[in-house]
């Protein structure tokens, strides 16, 4: 229990709780709704399609069975072709009886899709079990050691600690990932249908619903994360120092991750594809799917296959590591890496002596913390998010926009001639076409008729790409009318990205993961202070009421400005480099997305109303991020007197 508490304590909860929100953001980002609607109606049809063929395709692989074991070829006694034909059929008989119909199933669709949350799991319990280890580095490995329970009992309740924590975290990964898919669809209803009204199930063959489905999901998923988490912990255990441990199993996960997307499932060496962490990790890809292995007439599921293995590794990793942990002996004689390590390690002590107290500061935020990690999640959560939400626009979409840059700007002269230019074109070829309506038969010139009516389609597809232009005229006028500002010529693409509602999920989680992390940063400063006993000392020296207590405070300021500076300013760059940033000069009102906002909601507050009736489109974004850094601060230093607060009460000093 005393192993358990030490590990899972109320700083790891609240680190579950972060990570679970980000977790939650993710979901919704990556299952962000569809506007489009070309796209919606196209997924309407393939689903609609999907139940219509459903049982068609069900009896079709049965009668396929049936009729391949006709041929000779598969007709061999003992062979795993035959025996795998007939197990095909009596699964997929399990099925045919299954009536598929129409009902709300994109909630369990995203959620069965997302495979994000058991990552979040696994990271976690990395977390976990690194803290586990911590007595190695702090030298309480001696004491253990020669302890009469230091060793074999003391290796068995840590893995009933690793299985307890891993119950926990997976349990608030999955159900709170699953509690959103539902809100986010409409609600828990028609959870009682058959799974297989889900066309990513149309080769599932259980006869299940779809609430059956997720209670066993998270079952096995549960009995995978447990079996990872021990295998990490026997690697940390054959490890004598963590860090290397850490760095050896990302090591290996990163080798994983490309045995898993370059060896295809059809490859000879597809076990390797299967019997792979992160295929295990994404295990319902592998458990929703059907695909057979086998030797003679012995067959088997493939995840049946792969869940077997990873059990039984699990069981011999474990049971070396029980054996290692026990005879492992916390002395030896230090390595010339070692003895050069700590070479360094003084010099750069030495080095940072000479620094100023508030570079100090932040070094121990940053470090003796153990921030970094929480710094390096930041920027991997940002850079996945600004990587993966990008728009794509068609090659007229973006022609126009070369457009814009070219002949756009305050004056747009340009595009006015242009649409009259084409008006009269369009009027020239009417009044041609016109004049063939009078025209009999025998006088109408076949080819020139049909050149006109080519030219003249032409025309209406100019026409009706062009309408933008008018439209953004029309925008013009009515805002230099109604408000007496003349807003320029410019394009929404991008800027729609950047500022506007498509990039809304994007600047979410960004503001979600910088937020956090200056939470976590920010509390732990304060509460690292009295957990170390230091607190004591910075009251005990001259100083230690105004001059430390102020250095804290301004190290924590630097350090937020600079990782949101570092944030926003990579957000930036990658939008800069995909969509441009083109008139940072011109008012923000040219755009027609902000002008719409004028005078409704936010837009109707005076300050508002003001900033984007007379900013420029540089100057919002300039205001936007300060008002974020702002936040930002308020955020710090709020948390730096939870942290203070949460000391004073843990530590009763």
């Amino acid at each position: 229990m005393q192993e358990l508490k030490r590990v899972i304590n109320y700083k790891k909860l609240i680190l579950i709780a972060v990570i679970a929100l980000v977790n939650i953001i993710f979901f919704l980002y990556a299952n962000r709704p569809v506007t489009d609607e070309g796209i919606l109606d196209s997924e309407k049809n393939i689903h609609a399609r999907y139940l219509e063929e459903y049982s068609n395709s069900v009896n079709s692989v049965i009668d396929n069975a049936d009729k391949l074991k006709k041929y000779s070829i598969f007709t061999k006694a003992g062979s795993f072709s035959y025996a795998n034909i007939l197990q095909t059929a009596d699964d997929f008989r399990r099925v045919a009886d299954v009536n598929v119909f129409e009902d709300e199933y994109k909630g369990v669709k995203n959620f069965t899709g997302y495979y994000y949350q058991y990552f979040f799991s696994m990271a976690l319990m990395l977390i976990v079990i690194y803290d586990l280890f911590a007595q190695r580095d702090n030298g309480m490995w001696q004491l253990t050691y020669g302890s009469s329970k230091g060793r074999v009992i003391l290796a068995i309740k840590q893995t009933g600690v690793i299985a307890a924590a891993a119950v926990l975290v997976h349990t608030i990964m999955y159900w709170t990932t699953f509690i959103a898919a539902m809100i986010q669809s409409g609600g828990f209803k028609d959870l009682a249908n058959p799974i297989q009204n889900i066309d990513t199930f149309a080769k599932f063959t259980y006869p299940w619903s779809k609430i059956q489905y997720i209670m066993v999901l998270y079952v096995i998923s549960l009995m995978c994360i447990m079996a990872l988490a021990l295998i990490i912990w026997s690697v940390f255990v054959l490890f004598r120092n963590r860090n290397l441990a850490m760095v050896v199993f990302l090591i290996f996960a990163a080798v994983e991750q490309f045995i898993y997307s370059h060896i295809d499932v059809h490859s000879i060496w597809n076990g390797l594809h299967y019997i792979n962490i992160i295929s295990i990790v994404n295990i319902n890809a592998t458990f929703s799917s059907y695909r057979n292995w086998g030797v003679g007439t012995f067959v088997f599921p493939v995840f049946s296959a792969s869940l077997f293995v990873l059990i039984m590794i699990t069981c011999v990793m474990t049971y070396i590591a029980i054996n290692v942990f026990a005879v492992m002996k916390p002395y030896r004689n230090a390595s010339l890496i070692a003895r050069l390590t700590d070479r360094v390690s003084a010099g750069y002590q030495k080095l940072l002596f000479k620094f100023p107290d508030v570079v100090k500061e932040i070094h121990k935020l940053v470090f003796s913390n153990k921030c970094v990690w929480v710094i390096a999640a930041m920027f991997v959560v940002s850079a996945y998010v600004c990587s993966s939400g990008q728009y794509y626009y068609t090659d007229d979409n973006k022609h126009m926009d070369e457009e814009y840059i070219l002949h756009g700007g305050a004056d747009y002269t340009y595009f006015q001639d242009y649409l009259d230019e084409l008006q009269k074109k369009y009027e020239a070829v009417e009044e041609e076409i016109a004049k063939y309506a009078g025209e009999s038969y025998e006088n109408v010139d076949p080819v020139m008729f049909m050149n006109l009516k080519q030219r003249e389609q032409q025309i209406v597809k100019e026409r009706k790409r062009a309408q933008e232009y008018s439209d953004k005229i029309e925008y013009i006028g009515h805002i230099k009318e109604d408000y007496g500002t003349q807003a320029w010529f410019i394009s929404d693409r991008g800027y729609e990205v950047i500022l506007g509602d498509k990039g809304l999920y994007r600047r979410i989680m960004i503001t979600l993961a910088l937020i956090s992390g200056i939470m976590i940063i920010s509390e732990g400063s304060e509460r690292i202070e009295y957990k170390s006993g230091m607190i004591l000392l910075e009251r005990s020296s001259a100083d230690g009421r105004k001059k430390i207590v102020r250095d804290k405070y301004i190290a924590n300021i630097i350090l937020t400005a600079a990782l949101a500076v570092m944030i926003h300013g990579m957000e930036l760059i990658w939008l800069r480099n995909i969509y441009g940033m083109p008139y940072l000069n011109a008012p923000i009102v040219s755009l027609t997305f902000m002008g719409n906002v004028l005078g409704n909601g936010a837009g109707s507050i005076g300050i508002i109303k003001s900033l984007i009736l007379h900013a420029s489109v540089g100057q919002f974004m300039v205001v936007r991020y300060m008002t974020e850094l702002v936040c930002e601060f308020v955020i710090m230093l709020v948390m730096m007197k939870v942290g203070k607060s949460l000391g004073k009460r843990r530590y009763r000093v």
